[in-house]
């Protein structure tokens, strides 16, 4: 089983990941378990959830079928996201670039005031596109628990809605950095932050900009090992290394593998690989 959870180095796993059969290992006790108590399944589920955002409305239900109950898909121009709930919880996931457009607001990145903070233009305006819908879908649910995630724009998007109505707790994959400090000392949402090995997004956009990362990082190495609060000498070795046995290997010479292993690093479906392979471990070592 660990075996098929290997890194995807192709193309396909990271422009067009809604081509990856998403729920690659499932467990019935990974649902019968779930609870808010147990953050490493919230955030298996999270990384699950944004890896189908990239599916169809009618592939996201039919995927989530026996799984979670789909309550209400947003869309609006070329922005995403659907709500689900899992058993007590109601996951909202905002989809991530999905076109020429979302690139369009990612470059966008002069700063604009969202409420008393200055954030990513391109952010707030992509968010805003559905922010009406979703607000009234929030006060609709206002009882229940929500976890807002996503995966890359999805992650911005997921950070700035919890400034706008609070959840229980964000989980985002790949995110970029998306307002300034003033945003960041604000932020008391807990927050997970995964980020995978080199994953160039994550250092979108630069901090000498003014732009700051918020949460707590969690950390995916070059062996799928997840670490909490690295060091600053444990990332760059782990990516330092991951790149050059990428360069050394030659797969970037077949065309159907990404150049870097940066890009392979942003992949959704290699964020779901190292969750599920950190929960089949710990498995195992409870065994």
């Amino acid at each position: 089983m660990l075996d098929n959870l290997n890194v995807d180095f192709s193309r396909k796993a990271v422009f067009m990941p809604g081509s990856i059969a998403p729920f690659e290992v499932w467990r019935d006790e990974w649902l019968t378990d779930f609870s808010e108590d147990n953050l490493e399944l919230i955030s298996w589920w999270a990384a699950n959830l944004c890896h189908i955002a990239y599916c169809s409305p009618a592939g996201i239900a039919k995927i989530l079928q026996g799984r979670g109950e789909l309550l209400r898909v947003f869309q609006h121009r070329n922005e995403m996201a659907f709500a689900v709930r899992v058993k007590d919880i109601i996951f909202l996931v905002f989809q991530g670039s999905a076109g020429g457009e979302d690139v369009v607001l990612d470059i966008s990145f002069l700063p604009t005031k969202d409420g008393e903070y200055y954030v990513h233009r391109g952010f707030k305006k992509a968010l805003n596109y559905l922010w009406s819908d979703i607000a009234g879908f929030l006060d609709e649910y206002s009882s229940s628990k929500f976890y807002y995630c996503g995966h890359s724009l999805g992650g911005a998007m997921a950070q700035l809605s919890a400034l706008r109505v609070a959840p229980a707790g964000i989980v985002t994959f790949g995110s970029p950095r998306v307002a300034f400090a003033g945003f960041q000392r604000a932020f008391k949402v807990p927050h997970w932050r995964f980020v995978n090995g080199s994953d160039l997004v994550t250092f979108f956009l630069p901090v000498s900009f003014g732009f700051r990362h918020t949460g707590e990082l969690v950390f995916i190495n070059r062996n799928q090992t997840l670490l909490k609060k690295p060091s600053f000498v444990q990332r760059f070795g782990s990516q330092l290394r991951g790149s050059l046995q990428y360069a050394l290997s030659c797969r970037w010479l077949n065309w159907r593998n990404n150049l870097t292993r940066s890009l392979t690093d942003h992949a959704p479906v290699n964020y779901c690989r190292a969750l599920s392979r950190h929960l089949l471990i710990d498995e195992l070592e409870k065994k």
